[in-house]
């Protein structure tokens, strides 16, 4: 990712970072990514997914795109949004199915799989990396900081 780049090149201290594969740098931990869609949004296998996607460039945004095309699962996608906030709003309002982070899922979103044509999707790997100039100590205590607050996020859920 360029975050990654930029701490290897020294341009910043510390990243974190997500992606499909464990990557080096203190583990984070792992969610699973999953299709939701609005409890009363009716697939029909037939018709093209109304898909809502991340609009940046990076691995998350081409994910539900590259992995509908991998099924053969036609879509149009009918919402480039800039945050998960905007994508489950889509997904409240019914208008659209996107891949989240199961941690993000609300009451009211339904879980697709296999059975409405879907295909499965990755966990997502979050890591934390730093410069080789970082000082150990901001490292560890960044570090302990943030697994502690993904664990008490992953306990809320």
């Amino acid at each position: 990712s360029s975050y990654r780049t930029a701490v290897t090149r020294g341009d910043m201290d510390v990243a974190v970072v997500t992606a499909v594969e464990p990557s080096d740098g203190e583990s984070l931990g792992a969610t699973p990514t999953v299709w939701a869609a609005h409890s009363k949004l009716s697939l029909d296998v037939s018709r093209p997914v109304p898909l809502a996607v991340m609009d940046r460039a990076c691995w998350w945004c081409e994910l539900p795109e590259r992995a509908l095309r991998g099924a053969a699962r036609s879509y149009d996608v009918v919402l480039r949004a800039s945050s998960f906030g905007s994508l489950r709003a889509a997904v409240r309002a019914g208008i659209a199915v996107a891949a989240l982070p199961a941690s993000s899922v609300e009451t009211d979103m339904s879980l697709l799989g296999s059975a409405e044509g879907m295909p499965s999707l990755p966990s997502a790997h979050r890591s934390i990396i730093f410069g080789q100039h970082t000082p150990a100590a901001l490292a560890t205590a960044m570090t302990e900081a943030l697994q502690e607050q993904c664990g008490n996020a992953m306990l809320q859920k």
